[in-house]
């Protein structure tokens, strides 16, 4: 889960103010490089499910009925992406409901 008391980085919710290292790291991650592409233009709150299910089509072009694959990608999202993304500031995730309440993803982090 989140280490969202001090967080790794201060638990400030920085986006704006990210370093070279910080946003390398963010940005080291396929699967949380996609994570913002799919988040720049949707509406929130998007629930883990459906983030899934988007970056496994993206990967696999897969259906919704192709399962595995799906909570596979969730399981990652939720136990490693999205907490980290939620410590960066790039987002807001409560893991209680498994859903992204909110992005905030600077002008140098979005796609072109």
């Amino acid at each position: 889960m989140s280490e969202s008391s001090n967080g790794i980085f201060g638990g400030d919710k920085r986006t704006s103010k990210m370093n070279e290292t910080e946003r390398h790291r963010l940005l080291a991650s396929k699967q949380r490089r996609e994570t913002l592409e799919l988040l720049e233009n949707r509406a929130m709150p998007l629930e883990l499910q459906e983030l899934a299910a988007g970056i496994a089509d993206r990967q696999h072009g897969l259906t919704p009925r192709e399962r595995r694959p799906v909570e596979l990608i969730a399981a990652a999202l939720h136990h490693n992406h999205l907490p980290m993304m939620d410590d960066f500031g790039v987002i807001d995730y409560r893991p209680s409901a498994k859903r992204i309440e909110k992005v905030r993803i600077p002008a140098d982090l979005q796609s072109h």
